[in-house]
């Protein structure tokens, strides 16, 4: 693997961990407080808390480490193009091919993943896992491509009205 390969898919790597982060803490939030209700009105520990938090993470985990690639891989290639690092590497002889590479090599690092825990001894992973796996498999790729520009792109705002978050990031229709 090259230098180049291994600097992109680092990237992908970090983003990946932070995004993987970010988003199971949302979800476990919101499981939390009602985790908490259960815990304070049983006369519990605070130990049993984190126990059953531990139980809910691998439910967390399978729906968000797909959504959690997704987003790496969208942010980090939209930050090496604004930064014209694309640009550049294009510019040094780089194809397309050359710079999908290390995208292809996360996301089948992450497939291989999601298929191993079809496999898995847990039955909620198992089954998540399945679901998962089964709903992209019986959607034919041509409606798969209508929902994402037709419901998902067309329903993003022009750029004078562009989502702000965290006064850094906007969401428009043009990414």
């Amino acid at each position: 693997m090259q230098q180049l390969d291994r600097y992109i898919l680092r990237q992908i790597a970090v983003a990946f961990v932070f995004f993987t982060f970010i988003l199971a803490g949302v979800i476990w939030l919101s499981q939390a407080v009602r985790l908490i209700d259960l815990v304070l009105s049983s006369g519990q520990s605070i130990v049993r808390l984190f126990e059953f938090s531990l139980l809910v993470l691998p439910r967390v985990l399978s729906m968000v480490v797909p959504l959690a690639g997704f987003a790496a891989v969208l942010y980090v290639m939209n930050k090496l193009y604004s930064e014209a690092e694309l640009v550049v590497m294009m510019m040094s002889g780089q194809g397309p091919y050359a710079l999908a590479r290390p995208v292809v090599v996360f996301a089948t690092v992450l497939g291989f993943l999601v298929g191993i825990g079809r496999l898995a001894e847990n039955a909620l992973i198992r089954g998540l896992s399945a679901l998962y796996v089964e709903t992209f498999r019986n959607v034919p790729p041509l409606l798969q491509i209508f929902f994402w520009y037709f419901a998902v792109l067309r329903a993003m705002p022009s750029p004078r009205q562009s989502h702000e978050f965290l006064g850094a990031f906007f969401l428009n229709i043009r990414g």
